[in-house]
């Protein structure tokens, strides 16, 4: 999801599914593979049947994203010298906000050539397609046609930034060398009378024909942007990727949090006029914003983002008559509006490597920061290895003591994992001004931009934990126990005391599995917590590996694919006896490796890929040595490390007041 949401970011707008082998066997997995390329993905993936939740979400991102025009502010035009591809400079690729506020795009000199054109200052193309500025390459050529074109947009009235060094020839041999001295010409008149304009006395009330510094690099063009008051399209407190899109009289801004922990930040859009809406494409849901503040035209709300969390906020209606709110406390501290920060995550101890052994062990502390300081708050531990790897060809560990904020905390993990140093540190909102959503007790004070005042007393139950035991059902298709011997075998249920990660269980039939397992649970609530009707419930399940369906009470609750593993239960619960059924699927992982503790059944390669059919495949027995994956290439060890399964809780319920006010 995250690597998708960068590439919305970015401009793709449509998926392709690239890798999609064929599956010849109906009763073979994973079975044909592309090796280490790409992600396993078709009918024999574990999680097939849950991956309809996460397409559904790309279809919604995709019909939005595919409509009206891209909104861009700046053009940059790609050099007609080799190769010919466009490279945007790396700054307009990064903060203070991501991509700078500034929405960019490339253009080919064909394009400027033939479609571009100036109407009121702005650059043009014929499908309505407009920018504020060009920035020319840096290049000491340039063909004659396309320095013709740069004069007449300049002419126009257009605003050019370019190196302040002039072009000196044609790039090729056309008309040579008269080509080089009608350049040369053409450089000067269009360098030199640009200096001259530019003159604070000679300029005023005239907009800048050619902006002449040192090369302009994409911060001086958003400064430049910011001075002639253009403020940035999009701008929050913290680092988020976004897009804006024009579908008519709407904008359509999609937002996504790069980082796998929740964000609360105060997002600003630069939209004056017209109402926010909210539009959630992973389940759907849209709705009005209720808290927002217009000022020197723009919009700024609230948003609190889920890990790798996204929304499409819509300016579609005007916000003529909306009373939105424009701050809220809670027992006195301010809640909206309110600058919010990220804590500086400070690495304060690591020991990576063989820990047990001094001299295959090292400090990886500054190596470490500097990777949590360039905002990658999550990193794999393999990283760690690169360029001083302290035990090659062993499997190394790392342990790091570190601060967030005045919190101290530790975190420890292996090469092939990956480790976020923030989600300890996350917790749940007091006021959830983006869903409309009270989750603490407390006294409330809401003002609305019209000066009406509500205060809220709120008085919320404690979350209800909903403990073991857990009847827990696995497939013996793959592995999972079973009760009896031979043909009078059946599935066995399994009771946990309390949720456990699978590969921690001592049994091979648990500890090696993959696939989907039932959990069932059955508990009470008293009728006294469900008689509020302003008060909504959620079922949290937790830490999942990796997807979960859950039904409660024989109502289907739908697919959690993602964190929070949460969904409301409002209307599905009952007072008194409740069953909880939540299906569970993890990766093919385990399963491979447990099949690796057994014998060989196919010739294979040192690399794992097969090499010749076996018999028993082509004739459709199962593998006669008990194995139960095949797959044409394999990979892990037999002695590679489990990875987390199952539901790893803790399950609560937790109830939430609804926020009304006015008419919302």
């Amino acid at each position: 999801k995250s690597l998708g949401d960068g590439a919305f970011c970015q401009g793709i707008n449509r998926l392709v599914f690239h890798r999609f082998a064929l599956q010849c066997w109906p009763n073979r997995a994973p079975g044909m593979g592309m090796g280490p390329f790409g992600i396993h993905y078709d009918r024999t993936q574990t999680w097939w049947e849950q991956s309809k939740a996460w397409t559904a979400y790309i279809a919604r991102c995709q019909s939005l994203l595919q409509q009206g025009l891209f909104v861009a502010d700046v053009c940059y035009l790609q050099s007609e010298g080799a190769p010919r591809q466009f490279s945007p400079p790396p700054a307009a690729m990064i903060g203070p906000d991501i991509r700078g506020g500034y929405n960019f795009d490339g253009c080919t000199t064909e394009a400027l050539l033939t479609r571009m054109s100036v109407k009121d200052g702005r650059f043009v193309l014929p499908d309505g397609m407009s920018y504020r500025v060009l920035v020319l390459p840096r290049t000491e050529t340039m063909t004659l046609p396309l320095l013709r074109k740069v004069r007449e947009l300049v002419e126009a009235g257009a605003t050019v930034f370019a190196s302040s060094t002039p072009v000196v020839k044609a790039p090729g041999l056309t008309d040579y060398p008269q080509c080089d001295d009608e350049v040369k010409k053409l450089a000067k008149d269009l360098w030199e009378g640009a200096k001259l304009k530019l003159l604070p006395a000679e300029r005023q009330g005239a907009p800048p024909v050619v902006f002449l510094d040192p090369f302009p690099q994409a911060a001086e063009v958003h400064r430049w942007l910011t001075e002639h008051g253009v403020p940035p399209d999009f701008h929050a407190t913290i680092p988020l990727r976004y897009t804006h899109r024009m579908i008519g009289d709407t904008d359509v801004y999609f937002v996504a949090n790069p980082d796998p922990r929740n964000v609360e930040v105060l997002a600003t859009f630069r939209i004056a006029g017209r109402e926010p809406e909210l539009w959630w494409p992973d389940t759907g849901r849209t709705a009005p914003a209720i808290a927002f503040v217009e000022k020197d035209g723009v919009t700024s709300l609230p948003l609190r983002l889920e890990p790798s969390g996204s929304v499409f906020v819509v300016f579609r209606k005007s916000a003529a008559g909306a009373d939105p709110i424009v701050s809220a406390t809670c027992n006195g501290a301010i809640l909206f509006p309110v600058k919010v920060t990220s804590a500086k995550i400070v690495i304060e101890k690591t020991s990576y490597g063989v820990l047990d052994d001094p001299k295959r062990t090292r400090d990886v502390k500054a190596k470490l920061q500097a990777i949590i300081d360039a905002g990658k708050t999550s990193f794999q531990v393999a990283q760690l290895a690169e360029e001083d790897d302290p035990a090659p060809g062993v499997l190394k560990t790392l342990m790091v003591d570190y601060t967030v904020g005045d919190k101290t905390l530790g975190a420890t993990g292996q090469d092939p994992q990956t480790i976020d140093l923030v989600n300890v540190a996350d917790k749940k909102p007091s006021l959830d001004l983006c869903r409309g959503e009270i989750w603490q007790s407390g006294n409330y004070v809401l003002k609305t931009v019209s000066g009406k005042t509500r205060q809220l007393s709120v008085s919320l139950p404690p979350a209800r934990e909903i403990n073991g035991p857990w009847e827990v059902a696995f497939d013996t298709t793959w592995g999972g126990p079973t009760s009896g011997e031979g043909a009078a075998a059946k599935p066995a249920k399994v009771t946990f005391a309390k949720l456990e990660d699978w590969s921690k269980r001592s049994e091979d039939g648990i500890k090696y599995y993959s696939g989907t397992a039932s959990y069932r649970n059955v508990f009470n609530v008293p009728a006294s917590e469900l008689t509020n009707p302003k008060h909504k419930i959620y079922l949290d399940l937790g830490k999942v590996e990796v997807m979960a369906e859950v039904k409660l009470n024989g109502k289907d609750l739908g697919i959690l694919w993602k964190p929070p593993y949460q969904v409301e239960v409002t209307q599905a619960l009952e007072a008194g006896e409740n069953t909880l059924e939540v299906k569970v699927v993890n990766l093919w992982i385990n399963r491979m490796i447990g099949d690796e503790q057994l014998p060989e059944d196919s010739k294979r390669s040192p690399d794992g890929m097969i090499e010749s059919w076996p018999t028993w495949l082509e004739q459709g027995k199962p593998s006669p040595t008990g194995r139960f994956t095949f797959a044409t290439i394999r990979g892990w060890k037999k002695n590679d490390p489990l990875v987390a399964s199952g539901l790893l809780g803790p399950v609560t319920l937790t109830t939430v007041e609804r926020l009304a006010f006015g008419d919302q």
